[in-house]
This record gives structure tokens, C-alpha cells and sequence, in this order.
């Protein structure tokens, strides 16, 4: 019998061990973000944890992020989470690296849009909780907050109790849907 007029059995795919192993990855996350500290060794914000998560998990470096405080000293006074691809050593004095990171940036961003339209159905009439994306930098790194924070960001207002509310609800929503996502492919 020759190569060609093999049978090979089909491949058995067990949904059960799929998603533990989905599962394995998301808690093996979830430890990493519970360990991250910022420059003045705070830890992630609990508000925007799983919201870190479940862009971890679904390919988005993450470098830095915020719940929103409406205390001024505490940072912006909405959620939000940068997105940037790692920074690739020796960056700064090699052209092609810079391109390299700015084409990454570039692919994730496009990723994130492509993400947000089918989170936003046509459907859904949205308002000042709608999450954007802002240009960060040169090399295409994004922030991805309420599109109502651009007002308070511009104007230096603190927005209501309820509009903090409102934002927060609208990035778990978003992290929701990533999961479900994430769990489903």
C-alpha cells in the first residue's frame, strides 16, 4: 500500500481538555497580574485586572493601565489600558527594529479595532461610554478609554460618580466579551 492511499484517522479534538487548558493559561495570567507593580510598587488596579487578563490572553501586551479615580493624585479620572508591543532592545539607534515595533503596534491596534466593531454591533447605539483608541507615541501604541473621558481629559474635569461608573461598566463589558471570545476559539 502506498503513502498516498493512507488512511490517517481524523484528529479528535477534546473540547473539555481545550478548555482546561484555556483555563491553565488564564489563571497562569491571572498569578503574573496579581505580581506586576508600577514604579512606585503598586500593583494593578482591581477594578481593571480581569480587563488586563483578558487582553493578555488574547495576544495584547499591556503597558500600563487604571480603573479611573476621581481622587486627581491618583491618576486619570477613567479607565483605561495602554497597548504596546514589547520594546525591542536596541531599538533606539536601529531603523529596521523601529519599523519592526511600529508594524507590531500597527497589527495590534488593527486587531483591537477589529475587536471593538464586533463588540459594538450595528445595533447598539452607543454614548459617551463607547470605548476608543488614541494614538500613544511614534511607534503606534495605542490607549484604549471611554470615548466621554476625551471631554474630561481635555477640559481637566472630574467626572461624576456615575460617569466613572458608567466607563468602568462599559471596559469589564469589553473584557467580558474577550473572554467569552478567548474560552470560545
Amino acid at each position: 500500500m502506498g503513502f498516498e492511499s493512507f488512511n490517517f484517522p481524523p484528529k479528535i479534538e477534546n473540547k473539555d481538555t481545550k478548555k482546561a487548558e484555556k483555563q491553565k493559561i488564564w489563571d497562569e495570567t491571572a498569578k503574573k497580574v496579581e505580581i506586576i507593580t508600577d514604579g512606585l510598587g503598586m500593583g494593578i488596579d482591581k477594578n481593571i485586572k480581569e480587563v488586563v487578563i483578558s487582553f493578555l490572553v488574547n495576544g495584547f501586551n499591556t503597558e500600563q493601565s487604571c480603573e479611573g479615580h476621581r481622587e486627581k493624585e491618583r491618576g486619570l479620572p477613567f479607565p483605561w489600558v495602554d497597548v504596546s508591543a514589547p520594546e525591542p532592545e536596541g531599538w533606539q539607534k536601529n531603523d529596521v527594529l523601529k519599523n519592526k515595533w511600529l508594524q507590531e503596534n500597527l497589527k495590534q491596534r488593527e486587531e483591537m479595532a477589529s475587536l471593538l466593531k464586533e463588540f459594538y454591533s450595528p445595533e447598539k447605539t452607543m454614548g459617551d461610554e463607547e470605548l476608543i483608541l488614541q494614538n500613544k507615541g511614534v511607534y503606534g501604541a495605542f490607549r484604549i478609554f471611554s470615548k466621554g473621558a476625551e471631554k474630561i481629559e481635555s477640559k481637566s474635569e472630574q467626572p461624576s460618580q456615575e460617569k466613572l461608573e458608567l466607563y468602568r461598566k462599559e471596559m469589564r463589558a469589553f473584557a467580558d466579551f474577550l473572554k467569552e471570545k478567548y474560552f470560545s476559539q
